[in-house]
């Protein structure tokens, strides 16, 4: 009754043959031969594999070892395995390969901050950003599975660092700017991250927010090997000498990694909090063919999201849309768009 009814949702949701076959997935579906939604809904209901070969296939990602199996349900249907024996790496298949393609000299991130300044990065640029930092993380130790904490807000170090997270095999744990230590804390304490990026402050309202002292206070006594601070306003901070690295010298700290690792199509990439504000926080692992792909095929079937799109939203990379955006824009070849403040500040027209 269930599949029915959301197929009789499906019917009503474009009961106009041009308006579906004009809108991005119905673009999709007359690739594969199908006119309407209903017959959409139908076949991905009934043949799941198909579906996700085929969307996987449509934004582009990029293997480095072919899957085995769509789906494998050897160990029951509540414990599916996507893409099973399939290798990959979602920084590969994020930037690496519209590089690999030709498209380097595309803007892949514009940035405006609070203060009215602005950034570009193209692709290329980006790649050369990641692979540093790619580096520089394996020089301190990061390994396949390690967890690194990122409490940064949105400026364009925070999609490199993501990636260059991803491109070690680590395990990126974005954190909202706007946490007291103690939320911190309790975050990258349960996580277990052995290096923390940072930045010394940033601008909202027209005021600096600290953020190193934020993150001094919320790891003293924990095992964090070391707190890497991005240079965003300049503004003296301490260091720890023994912990602390710049992030400029991180970047030189070894050669570039020009090749991201091949990963389990299941290892994970991404631990996401949710806010805490019902209970103790709850993180959700995502993984190299999971949330990434999934969020690069919902804005493309859904937004229309490609190569000729610029994605904004106005959230932190605390939040799961800051990964989204990073996801969205970057796998279908477009732009990430990034403001660092509020949308009313200072004057409510800012957006």
């Amino acid at each position: 009754m269930a599949i029915e009814h959301l197929e009789r949702l499906a019917v009503a949701w474009h009961p106009d043959a041009t308006a579906f076959a004009q809108a991005p997935i119905g673009r999709f579906a007359a690739a594969h031969g199908i006119s309407d939604p209903a017959e959409l809904w139908r076949r991905a209901v009934d043949e799941p594999r198909w579906f996700w070969a085929a969307a996987a296939d449509d934004v582009g990602v990029r293997w480095m070892r072919p899957y085995d199996d769509v789906l494998d349900l050897s160990d029951g249907i509540e414990f599916p395995h996507f893409f099973a024996g399939g290798k990959l790496n979602w920084a590969d298949y994020a930037v690496d390969k519209w590089v690999d393609a030709g498209r380097g000299a595309k803007r892949a991130v514009w940035w405006e901050g609070d203060d009215g300044s602005t950034r570009e990065l193209t692709y290329a640029e980006l790649k050369e950003e990641v692979d540093k930092a790619a580096g520089g993380l394996q020089a301190l130790g990061v390994k396949p599975g390690d967890t690194v904490g990122l409490v940064l807000p949105m400026i364009p170090e925070a999609v490199v660092a993501v990636l260059a997270t991803a491109k070690v095999g680590g395990v990126c744990v974005p954190m909202f700017s706007g946490y007291g230590p103690p939320a911190v804390r309790e975050r990258v304490e349960q996580s277990g991250a052995k290096v923390v990026i940072t930045c010394d402050a940033f601008s909202r309202r027209g005021k600096a927010v600290g953020l190193k002292a934020t993150v001094d206070e919320a790891v003293t006594g924990l095992p964090v090997e070391h707190v890497v601070v991005v240079r965003r306003m300049n503004t003296n901070v301490a260091m720890d000498a023994g912990r602390d690295k710049e992030w400029d010298d991180v970047l030189s700290l070894a050669p570039p990694m020009r090749q991201a690792l091949a990963m389990d199509a299941e290892d994970p990439c991404l631990l996401l909090y949710t806010s805490g504000s019902t209970g103790r926080p709850k993180g959700c692992v995502h993984t190299h063919s999971g949330m990434p792909f999934k969020v690069a095929q919902e804005s493309r079937h859904a937004l229309g999201v490609d190569d000729t799109s610029t994605l904004l939203w106005l959230t932190d990379m605390g939040w799961i849309m800051g990964s989204f955006v990073i996801a969205a824009a970057l796998i279908n070849g477009g732009t990430a768009a990034m403001y660092e403040g509020t949308p009313d500040w200072p004057e409510p027209d800012r957006l």
